[in-house]
């Protein structure tokens, strides 16, 4: 149906709502809200295997070893 079809009939048209671009906006912040808590994951995935190592005194070469996360699964 048209726009003059809708006028005439008395039916409402979605004009000036700017629902599409408001549902994209939406989507796109969605999507960009993701992205921002991967990487704020990986930044403290990465902080954690950086962080110094308590030094133990006369300890064995095992405390010598990075704990990682796939290690700390044993």
């Amino acid at each position: 149906m048209g726009l003059k079809e809708n006028v005439i009939v008395g039916r409402l048209i979605p004009a000036g709502t700017g629902g599409a671009t408001q549902r994209v906006h939406k989507i796109a912040q969605d999507r960009d809200n993701k992205v921002i808590e991967q990487r704020k994951a990986e930044a403290e995935a990465a902080a954690q295997l950086a962080a110094p190592i308590d030094d133990v005194v006369g300890g064995d070469d095992s405390d010598m070893l990075v704990d990682t996360p796939e290690s700390r699964d044993f």
